[in-house]
């Protein structure tokens, strides 16, 4: 599962990815809660978002001329936009593509569970890069030998 940051080409269509899922109905909605981030800065928060979906053919760039990569890939793609965010906020608004199956609602909801897991990533490595832990040439390693 990657988040899409810019526009993808769709495979034999006009219509780009960000244009086609405006174009699906919203599927339903859902809230989660948004950690306050000081390095953005964003608050804490309770965020409704509507959710889309669909399956689609992302074109191989024309930028790889590899000869061994297929022109298209098939995936599906959850688009999640924030509706009514706090006053001075920037929403939040997610294109996700995944090789998983997203079919309904309960599916794309797992999808946005996993990449808010990120969030939680994000804010451990701050954490210890903070704390200096991550740099300290002493700290514990795992290794398989270790296990």
């Amino acid at each position: 599962m990657v988040r899409v940051r810019q526009d993808r080409r769709l495979f034999n269509q006009k219509q780009s990815l960000y244009a086609y899922l405006r174009q699906q109905p919203v599927v339903g909605t859902h809230t989660i809660d948004v950690p306050a981030d000081k390095r953005i800065p964003r608050v804490a928060r309770k965020a409704w978002l509507k959710v889309r979906l669909g399956q689609v053919k992302i074109r191989r760039p024309q930028a790889l001329k590899a000869f061994d990569y297929p022109p298209s890939v098939t995936l599906y793609a959850v688009e999640v936009e924030e509706i009514c965010p706090p006053t001075g906020q920037k929403p939040i608004h997610w294109r996700l593509l995944t090789t998983h199956d997203v079919l309904s609602l309960e599916q794309a909801l797992q999808i946005i569970e996993w990449y808010k897991w990120r969030w939680w990533i994000e804010q451990l490595f701050a954490t210890l890069s903070q704390s200096g832990i991550e740099s300290r040439s002493d700290s514990v390693r795992i290794s398989p030998s270790n296990s």
